[in-house]
C-alpha cells in the first residue's frame, strides 16, 4: 500500500436481476431444505445467476432474484420492504486494500443519501441500492466519460480523507469470539463440497457455526466458514491466507443509515488494515485480519465508535449473533 494518489481501479458491472433481500428464522431452515437446495446447486440455466445466503445463530439472511421468492412458504420468510439492483465492483489495476475499495465505492452513494447493502466475496464485492435510486447510483458512479448504456465502466480511488460527517442510530460494535476463512469454489467442483455444506448448513449446532456465508454467480462460489475448516478443505478450493475477525454491528436499525461503511472503512484505510462487509437483515459484520485486530479497535475508537470485545467465548451459555 503506497501513498499514491490512484490506491485502485474498481472496475463495475451491472447485474441485470432484480434482487430481494429476505430472513428466515435459521431454526426454521430444515423447513426450506427443497427451496434452498434448489438454489444452492441446481440453479444453472441463468448466466446472470445470483445468490447469497449468510447465516448467524438466529437467522438466515437471503439475498436471491425476485422471481425465486415463491418457491418458499410465505409463513417462514420475511420479505424486505425494497427491491434491489446490484453493482459487483472487480478489483482491477494498481495497489489496493480491501478496505481503501469499499470506501471509494460508497463515499460518493453515501453522500448522495443512498443506504445501500453491501456484501464482500473472495474475489468481488457487491453493492445492492434500492431499485428507486438505481439510476441515480449509476449517474454518480459512472464517470462522465463513459457511454450511458456501457454496463461495465471504472472508477479510481484516493487515497485523501473524506472529511465527511454522518449520524448513525448506534455505533455500538462487538468483536465477536470466532473466526472465520475466506475460500473460492469453482461451480464444476461444487459436487466435491457438496455433502460438507449440506452439513453445515442444515445440521450444525448454530454455536458451532455462528456464521457463515455462500455467495454463487454464474462461475463462482465464494466461501466464508469458520476456521477450524482450514487444512480440511478439498484441494480445488481456493483458500485465502488471511483468518478473518468478525465485528459484529449491534442495534442496527433498518436498512436505511447512510455512511455507517465509509466511516468504518475511512478508520480503517488510514491504519492500512484490509476489511471485509457483510449486511445481513438484521446486522452487519466488518472482518479485519486477525492480526490486525488490536489496531482496529483502537482505530474504531478513535473514530467515536464504542467496541465491546468478546474473544473470550461464553462458557455458560450460547453465543448469540444477530
Amino acid at each position: 500500500f503506497k501513498h499514491m494518489e490512484n490506491i485502485c481501479v474498481s472496475v463495475v458491472s451491472i447485474l441485470p436481476s432484480t434482487l430481494q433481500v429476505c430472513r428466515i428464522n435459521r431454526s426454521d431452515i430444515t423447513k426450506c431444505t427443497h427451496p434452498l437446495l434448489r438454489m444452492l446447486f441446481y440453479q444453472q440455466s441463468n448466466s446472470h445467476w445470483f445468490f447469497a445466503m449468510t447465516l448467524t445463530t438466529t437467522e438466515v439472511t437471503l439475498v436471491l432474484e425476485d422471481g425465486c421468492i415463491s418457491h418458499f412458504d410465505e409463513n417462514l420468510i420475511r420479505v424486505g420492504d425494497e427491491k434491489w439492483r446490484a453493482f459487483k465492483i472487480g478489483m482491477g489495476s494498481g495497489e489496493y486494500l480491501e478496505s481503501a475499495v469499499v470506501r471509494t465505492v460508497t463515499a460518493p452513494l453515501a453522500r448522495a443519501k443512498i443506504f445501500i447493502f453491501y456484501i464482500s466475496t473472495f474475489e468481488s464485492d457487491f453493492i445492492l441500492v434500492p431499485e428507486s435510486k438505481f439510476e441515480k447510483a449509476i449517474s454518480i458512479l459512472k464517470p462522465k466519460s463513459t457511454p450511458l448504456a456501457d454496463s461495465i465502466f471504472s472508477i479510481n480511488g484516493t487515497h485523501s480523507q473524506l472529511h465527511d460527517s454522518f449520524e448513525f442510530v448506534s455505533k455500538s460494535l462487538s468483536v465477536r469470539h470466532f473466526q472465520l476463512l475466506s475460500a473460492s469454489l469453482k461451480r464444476e467442483h461444487l459436487h466435491l463440497f457438496m455433502e460438507e455444506l449440506v452439513k453445515m448448513i442444515f445440521f450444525s449446532d448454530p454455536s458451532e457455526t455462528p456464521l457463515i456465508q455462500i455467495v454463487e454467480t454464474e462461475d463462482e462460489i465464494s466461501l466464508l466458514l469458520p476456521s477450524r475448516f482450514q487444512g480440511k478443505l478439498p484441494s480445488d478450493v481456493i483458500v485465502e491466507g488471511d483468518i478473518w475477525q468478525p465485528i459484529q454491528r449491534t442495534n442496527k436499525r433498518g436498512f436505511r443509515e447512510v455512511g455507517i461503511i465509509v466511516s468504518l472503512s475511512e478508520s480503517l484505510v488510514e491504519k492500512k488494515i484490509g476489511m471485509l462487509y457483510l449486511s445481513t437483515f438484521s446486522s452487519a459484520f466488518i472482518l479485519v485480519p486477525s492480526g490486525s485486530v488490536s489496531t482496529t479497535v483502537k482505530s474504531l475508537k478513535a473514530a467515536s465508535f464504542e467496541v465491546e470485545d468478546k474473544r473470550t467465548p461464553p462458557t455458560s451459555t450460547r453465543s448469540q449473533v444477530g
